[in-house]
């Protein structure tokens, strides 16, 4: 090797140690900034023919474990779900108050319960009267609170999807920019690292919006997909569309049906126009978009479902009374059965009939509903918490339209003239014996001998007697939003006692029946409200569902709350991970300093060396 290679190769180690230097400048300078990998230059033997002359810069590579990166996305899609699930858990949590407290709802219900308590013992106490009257007030107003303060967090969801959504297209476009930048470098020469740095933050950006995987083509492209599969970027981007609704309510629900939708839904538009349902295709699993998806659209109803049955519950336990049936005193046509009297039932009125299948003696049960609109018929099973029963919409005023409704249980319906009912079992064919019939009646007149009284009345209408009605769909929903007192009981709190003009100012039957029917009578919960299991109802008191529906709500919280701190725990986990692999560590970066100043130090004295070598053998 002569003098001018030896020349040549020191200056090619002083330029790479000084691009190197540049590169651990801007490590260090970017030990803190979000997204930044941790850069080397890779360094290769320089050839002049089959020998080496120095060195040259090849490639600046990033410091990165896909493997890692791919995981961390996931968790923090996860993580971003769980955050804000668990925040919106917290707060109906604080809305129901801590389970016992002073201002907790369940404390609120006990407080009318007690308040009929001390009725009982001083029924002609005009102070327990009020008493009764104005803590039923209390349970109304904050129950209407409760159930607008859901659809408040229900309409925040619908504001946090459209936000999600806005910022899910922000970032499919950068990332489409950056891209079109990395193709163009990738066909000319090496693609920047620090462009990829770019790519991937706005990637990591839309994991926390909904869950992806990514996919990395050969030519420094990405593809980036939902979890499920969805495509979203391809070198061209997709745009996600979402047709907000300003309010939500009760009723307010989502259906993969367009004409039933009542809520917004996120839709997926390529560059060639087609649009799909993201929501009924299940294609979105996790992070923000999903968890404000889940809470608007099962969280939050089934939250307003729970004060709807409680609502449901207490008011026609309070007013319905029970209708016997009798026997028929002759066989009519060879068959007997039941007759019950329809004298004042009302729609949303329902009949339980039981019925065995000889000569095996299996039971049967079918709860008939009255409804009068036929176009909220056939009822599905759903409508009753039990598993057991047949559910059977009809007008049950009509023994003919009875008579075809029953058609395939083998009993037959008729009618011996007025308003009675008779069900019948099959004769002569002995295959079929009724075994009960009753019916669940609302009593109308505050004053008409009978203790069942209505308290509380629908606020829909003026007065308006609840009855559980099924005409023009279900009048449970939204329930709790409209509850109110009984207008007349406020303004005359004495009807609390006296249930017929010549009732005696003593009698405890009306309060006794109240108090009774909210803390003793067993009533069945309908497991939609996410309290019971289909084929494992809920069963106990309505006192009990109260207290029920606190519990429930934060032992959910805690729940939410954990999953939440475990998912911190995880991904902080990776993320450590992931910043020992690509994070700068100023130690190693201060240590590769010191060697490049000695390794700059070394090739600057072959230099000197050199022009002291030249020098000599100019003076030759």
């Amino acid at each position: 090797m002569g003098i001018s290679s030896a020349v040549n190769s020191s200056l090619s180690g002083l330029r790479y140690t000084q691009q190197s230097l540049d590169i651990i400048a801007n490590n260090i300078a970017n030990a803190d900034s979000a997204g930044y990998t941790r850069k080397t230059l890779v360094g290769v033997a320089a050839l002049a023919g089959d020998r080496v002359s120095g060195v040259r810069s090849d490639t600046v590579s990033r410091e990165l474990d896909t493997l890692i990166q791919r995981q961390t996305r996931t968790e923090i899609a996860a993580t971003s779900h769980a955050e804000v699930v668990d925040e919106m858990y917290s707060r109906l949590d604080i809305l129901l108050g801590q389970p016992g407290s002073e201002t907790a709802f369940d404390t609120l219900f006990n407080n009318l319960t007690g308040a009929l308590q001390t009725l009982m013992t001083t029924p002609d106490s005009s102070a327990a009267q009020q008493q009764v009257v104005r803590d039923a007030e209390v349970l109304t107003q904050v129950m209407q609170g409760l159930s607008a303060d859901i659809q408040v967090m229900r309409t925040e969801a619908e504001q946090g999807i459209a936000d999600a959504v806005r910022d899910v297209n922000t970032a499919l476009h950068r990332i489409e920019q950056i891209n079109v930048t990395i193709l163009s470098q990738s066909a000319n020469s090496q693609v920047s690292p620090d462009l990829l740095d770019e790519r991937d933050r706005y990637i990591d950006q839309l994991a926390e919006l909904i869950d992806i995987r990514t996919v990395e083509r050969d030519s420094g492209s990405v593809a980036i997909y939902t979890a499920s599969g969805t495509l979203l970027f391809d070198h061209e981007r997709t745009f996600l569309e979402f047709d907000q609704y300003a309010t939500l309510s009760p009723t307010s629900q989502y259906s993969a049906d367009p004409a039933e939708r009542t809520v917004g839904t996120v839709g997926l538009r390529n560059a060639a126009g087609y649009t799909v349902d993201l929501i009924a295709t299940d294609a979105i699993r996790s992070g923000k978009i999903a968890a404000y998806v889940e809470l608007r659209d099962e969280t939050l109803v089934e939250m307003q479902e729970r004060l709807d049955e409680l609502a449901h519950q207490m008011m026609l336990a309070l007013s319905n009374r029970t209708e016997d049936s009798t026997a028929t005193p002759a066989p009519i046509g060879g068959a007997d059965g039941r007759i019950i009297d329809t004298a004042g039932i009302q729609p949303g009125n329902s009949m339980t009939l039981t019925y065995e299948e000889l000569p095996a003696g299996t039971q049967r049960t079918v709860t008939l509903f009255h409804v009068t609109d036929a176009s909220q018929l056939p009822l599905s099973n759903d409508l009753t918490p039990r598993n057991d029963d047949t559910v059977i919409g009809v007008d049950l005023t009509d023994p003919v339209a009875v008579n075809a409704a029953l058609a395939g249980t083998g009993l037959t319906a008729g009618s011996s003239g007025g308003t009675l009912l008779h069900i019948l079992d099959d004769g002569a064919g002995a295959t079929r014996n009724v075994l009960s019939l009753s019916g669940s009646y609302s009593v109308t007149d505050l004053e008409g001998g009978v203790p069942e009284l209505a308290l509380f009345t629908d606020g829909s209408g003026v007065g308006s007697l609840y009855t559980g009605s099924l005409d023009g769909g279900s009048s449970r929903v939204g329930l709790a939003a409209r509850i109110e007192v009984n207008s007349t009981v406020a303004a005359d709190p004495g009807l609390l006692q006296a249930y017929g003009p010549s009732v005696a100012s003593a009698d405890v039957s009306r309060p006794e029946l109240l108090y009774e029917r909210l803390t003793n009578l067993t009533v069945t919960i309908n497991p939609s409200t996410g309290i019971g299991a289909n084929g494992r109802p809920y069963s106990a008191s309505i006192a009990a569902f109260a207290r029920e529906i606190v519990n429930q709500t934060a032992a959910e919280a805690q729940a939410a709350q954990r999953t939440h701190e475990g998912q911190n725990i995880v991904l902080t986990g990776l993320q450590k991970r992931q910043d020992e692999k690509t994070g700068v560590s100023m130690d190693r970066e201060l240590a590769l300093l010191t060697g490049l100043q000695n390794s700059y130090a070394a090739n600057a004295r072959v230099l000197t060396v050199a022009r002291e070598m030249i020098d000599t053998l100019m003076r030759m």
